[in-house]
């Protein structure tokens, strides 16, 4: 499509003709096209419109065709810079624009077998291509049959083959996309961080086609601390990082102690009466100290008193003894 002077179109079939073409087809395949290459209308919101300044003594003024096409056309280039030479996949939601031609505009997903359909054109293999490739292509298409140096946008507004589910022991699970090399450090930020409850291994559930999926098991202590390349591995489209939740159990601090209340453990850690205490926010100037008591249920359902000199476990001259589940650290107060 070329301009001139005047800045209209310069079009191989009569405007009207092709408006006319380009309707009837787009609701043709409306009725036909596969139902998954279709994109909602909740799913199609049309760009912001910059202001734009009024025309100059003796030019004439653009259309508003014309200024919908030209901000397009810039939000596409843009958007195209930050996912340079990300290529287009499976199920990936697209945003295609003709400019001066809005009957061509189309917003759908890209079908299972990597095509979408478009009005006048119908069926095109776009998967594997780059957003500037999928407008050469559309381009040539268009040319070739009806419109002179035609200029055409395509945008990915959803990069669902470019996904990463991260889930488990995270802050907030989900998918995320993926545009350029990801870790798997830089996901789980991405997720929020892990919670309490993680365990200490992290899964890479990897899926290539025709073979069954594999795990890679990878510390989370050495992820997170030491940033081992070794273990902070890429990842690639398809993923799924796990991160397992290992179970807690609770023992609980009560009486002359900064801040009452229950702890939570891991069931693969250990916690002594000391560091309960120390928990707690420590004992207060009242606490008696050497009569502290260790509230335990046994199986049976009988309760044991074992008392703990916690001074004498502060000097070193006592042993620490450690907690079990829903054990209960009594710190008396003294009276004077």
């Amino acid at each position: 499509m070329r301009t001139g002077l005047s800045g209209k179109a310069d079009w191989k079939l009569p405007r009207k003709l092709l408006v006319a073409f380009a309707t009837a087809a787009a609701f043709q395949i409306s009725l036909c096209s596969y139902s998954g290459t279709a994109a909602t209308a909740e799913e199609a919101e049309e760009p912001a419109h910059p202001q734009q300044e009024p025309p100059h003594a003796g030019e004439e003024e653009p259309s508003a065709g014309a200024h919908e096409g030209e901000t397009t056309l810039m939000t596409a280039r843009a958007a195209g810079k930050a996912a340079a030479g990300v290529v287009i996949g499976l199920q990936d939601l697209l945003e295609i624009k003709v400019f001066q031609l809005d009957q061509l505009n189309q917003t759908l997903r890209v079908a299972d077998d990597g095509s979408i359909t478009l009005s006048l054109l119908g069926r095109i293999m776009v998967a594997g291509l780059t957003c500037e490739q999928a407008e050469r292509r559309i381009a040539g298409l268009l040319e070739a049959r009806y419109i002179n140096d035609p200029q055409v946008s395509v945008f990915v507004r959803e990069y669902e083959s470019r996904k990463v589910a991260v889930t488990g022991a995270v802050q907030r699970p989900g998918a995320y996309e993926m545009l350029g090399e990801k870790t798997v450090l830089e996901m789980i930020a991405l997720a929020g961080g892990v919670t309490r409850d993680a365990a200490k291994q992290v899964f890479v559930i990897r899926r290539q086609p025709g073979d069954a999926p594999r795990s890679i098991a990878l510390k989370l202590d050495e992820l997170i601390y030491t940033g081992d390349p070794a273990v902070n591995i890429p990842l690639q489209p398809g993923d799924i990082v796990y991160l397992p939740a290992e179970a807690l159990f609770k023992v609980y601090v009560n009486g002359a102690v900064g801040k009452p209340g229950a702890l939570e453990v891991k069931e693969s850690e250990q916690i002594t009466v000391l560091q309960a205490v120390t928990a707690a926010a420590g004992t207060t100037e009242r606490a008696a100290e050497r009569r502290v008591q260790v509230i335990r249920r046994g199986k049976d359902g009988k309760k044991q008193i074992i008392p703990v000199d916690l001074k004498r476990v502060k000097q070193g001259s006592a042993e620490d003894i450690l907690l079990v589940k829903d054990d209960v650290v009594f710190v008396p107060e003294a009276f004077f």
